[in-house]
């Protein structure tokens, strides 16, 4: 393949997100929660049992493969192995995984966008997505979705390049990239599926039944790599099981806002300078002539319809479409038939792009006061400017150290059940359960488990006779209305109960009490432990 400037010029600037993402992120402090913290976990326990515990047993290798995660599917977590192999494992290194999927994207785009005109759209196509916002804000998050996106873009460039299947080379190549894509999300084909059913009918009509079953050769590709993960985890069980227990349905009744929602979160997510220019050329791409304007367009509307049926409203469901917004534009421009016109405009949305990421990059954030609305935020456009905390995890965990001499002789862990909702809440109890799950770390003697845990609204209905309780004295004030009514049912079960309870510590911060209580008959244990433990002494 020939090397030209423009692949040069896009190497260059992969490499610059590199180097600023890496600053941003060592400069943000917030630890992971939520999804993030389950990715991060998913990824180290994959690490220990592939590559610390790595067996040429082929069965026993291929049972760690499918039965790690029975929820997430495995691609994402697996491509932070050879930064972990190669960097160590930490936050840090598991989200610069994204500069690979990032470099994947751009060079995509840039290929879609040369066989849609010529190397000049594709170069500023890819130019103009990197600079949304929400693009490089997610390429600094450790959510799967950047990752989603590449493959998405890498298969629709892939198919492209079959020439209507007559290629072998990408017949091949579109078949893997779309098996790894359905392991990366479960949506996947959300995004590709009417692209592909557009190139087929609206393009290459001349479709014969060679190419036809070359075409199913391409899917039964897919369909082999995607087994490997979900046959196995359907036949267990394993995969419904867990999903029913942590997120329950996900599909329901129209969204109240129906499509106006998603419309908002594309204007957070691109800005109000590429919002307005992509509002007008997507009107203008119907009426020009423009190759495969069909399969840009509907690639973009065809999500943002089918999402708005979903009961929860997320950025992640419309993030894949950005590049055929990117696409669009540079097409649109590129359809103008006055050369110099066209560069001044292209020069002038490139211009404007990079001014607005490193305005936003090299903002700072110091504050303790991280709270739900800005975590949303994150999941909305990604971690634009990096943000500090001082949050006391290990303050409240060694509140709870004295629990590992009774753990010795138990060998059980300890459940401190959590009434309270939060980013804190949620990354301490990953802080606190990380080291039980990998080897080669002192085992933590307690489990967090979280009577509370938006946006999912995941509930527990029973706070039992725990060993320990947190309670967030000030979370009546900020608990999503609709989990408002389970947690009342929590504080009352737990008021019923405090009398077999005593405090065993306080920790102030964000203007919010944490009070964690502890059973009486574990406190008369510890201290009678440490009693003889003294005596020994």
């Amino acid at each position: 393949m020939k090397i030209s400037k423009y692949h040069f010029v896009l190497f260059l600037l992969v490499l610059l997100y590199g180097v600023v993402n890496w600053t941003v992120l060592k400069q943000d402090n917030v630890p992971f929660c939520y999804d993030e913290g389950g990715i991060y976990e998913m990824s180290r326990i994959y690490y220990h049992h592939l590559i610390e515990n790595f067996t040429w047993d082929f069965k026993d290798f291929f049972h760690r493969y499918w039965s790690t995660s029975n929820f997430y599917p495995p691609v994402y977590m697996l491509s932070h192995l050879p930064l972990f192999l190669l960097f160590g494992k930490s936050q840090d290194i598991s989200t610069m995984t994204n500069i690979i999927f990032l470099a994947i994207l751009l060079f995509s785009i840039y290929g879609i966008g040369k066989k849609i005109k010529d190397e000049q759209t594709g170069f500023f196509a890819a130019v103009f997505v990197s600079t949304f916002p929400a693009i490089f804000g997610f390429s600094r998050t450790d959510f799967p979705i950047l990752a989603l996106t590449s493959l998405v873009v890498l298969s629709l460039y892939f198919l492209l390049k079959t020439e209507c299947f007559t290629d072998k080379k990408y017949i091949i190549l579109f078949g893997i990239s779309m098996g790894l894509g359905e392991l990366i999300k479960l949506t996947y084909f959300m995004y590709i599926l009417v692209p592909l059913i557009v190139y087929l009918v609206i393009y290459k009509s001349n479709l014969t039944k060679e190419k036809i079953v070359k075409l199913f050769f391409s899917l039964s590709i897919c369909l082999l790599i995607v087994s490997s993960w979900f046959v196995p985890n359907l036949i267990s069980n394993t995969f419904i099981a867990e999903k029913h227990r942590l997120i329950g349905p996900k599909i329901g009744a129209i969204a109240e806002e129906f499509t106006l929602s998603y419309l908002n979160l594309i204007y957070k997510m691109v800005h109000p300078v590429y919002f307005f220019l992509l509002s007008i050329c997507i009107l203008l791409i119907i009426f020009l002539k423009v190759r495969y304007k069909y399969f840009l367009f509907l690639g973009f509307v065809f999500p943002l319809l089918v999402f708005s049926f979903f009961y929860s409203i997320e950025s992640r469901y419309v993030f894949p479409i950005l590049p055929f917004g990117g696409l669009i534009i540079a097409s649109v421009i590129g359809s103008l038939r006055l050369l110099r016109m066209r560069r001044i405009i292209y020069y002038t949305i490139l211009v404007f792009g990079l001014i607005e990421f490193l305005i936003l990059t090299f903002k700072t954030d110091i504050h303790d006061k991280f709270t739900q609305e800005q975590y949303i935020q994150r999941r909305e456009v990604g971690v634009l400017f990096s943000s500090q905390v001082n949050w006391p995890i290990e303050e409240v965990l060694d509140l709870l150290n004295d629990y590992k001499l009774v753990y010795k002789e138990r060998n059980k862990l300890a459940e401190i059940i959590v009434l309270g909702e939060g980013p804190f809440l949620s990354a301490l109890s990953y802080k606190a359960r990380l080291p039980a799950k990998i080897g080669k770390i002192e085992k933590a003697p307690y489990s967090f488990i979280l009577s509370l845990m938006y946006p999912f609204r995941m509930v527990r209905t029973d706070i039992k006779n725990s060993e320990y309780i947190m309670v967030e004295k000030e979370a009546i004030e900020h608990i999503p209305r609709g989990c408002l009514g389970t947690f009342k049912r929590l504080q009352e079960q737990f008021n019923k109960k405090k009398s077999i309870y005593d405090i065993l510590g306080t920790v102030y911060f964000n203007n919010k009490n944490f009070v964690i209580y502890i059973n009486k008959n574990l406190y008369k244990i510890i201290q009678e432990n440490k009693r003889v433990k003294n005596i020994v002494k």
